[in-house]
């Protein structure tokens, strides 16, 4: 995890209960407005990874490219006696980690 990595906390509802502000700036550049609040399975949300990881119990990780932006999400369900008591969402911006990747490809 990288210090500028957006964090967020979604509960057993599928309900965003917290958002440390790299996420919050991730999710405005996105068009998202406050993201507290916002059901995870909200299309804007971009989230569908935390159903799958809430549903399986398992860890999950996906790449999203949304306009030029280009993020890793990894959602962590915390679970407590078999069942899914809320879920770790781990975002980080690899954009221009993806644009050196192609510059070098290129070359």
């Amino acid at each position: 995890m990288l210090a500028s990595d957006g964090i967020l906390i979604v509960d057993e509802k599928g309900i965003i209960i917290f958002a440390n502000p790299t996420a919050a700036s991730i999710y405005k550049v996105l068009g998202v407005g406050p993201i507290i609040g916002c059901r995870s399975y909200e299309r804007q949300a971009h989230m569908s990874l935390v159903q799958k990881a809430m549903v399986s119990h398992q860890a999950c990780e996906a790449e999203l490219t949304v306009d030029k932006m280009t993020l890793v999400q990894r959602a962590i369900p915390i679970i407590l006696n078999g069942i899914c008591i809320s879920t770790v969402v781990i975002l980080t911006d690899v954009t221009e980690l993806k644009k050196k990747e192609k510059e070098l490809l290129m070359t």
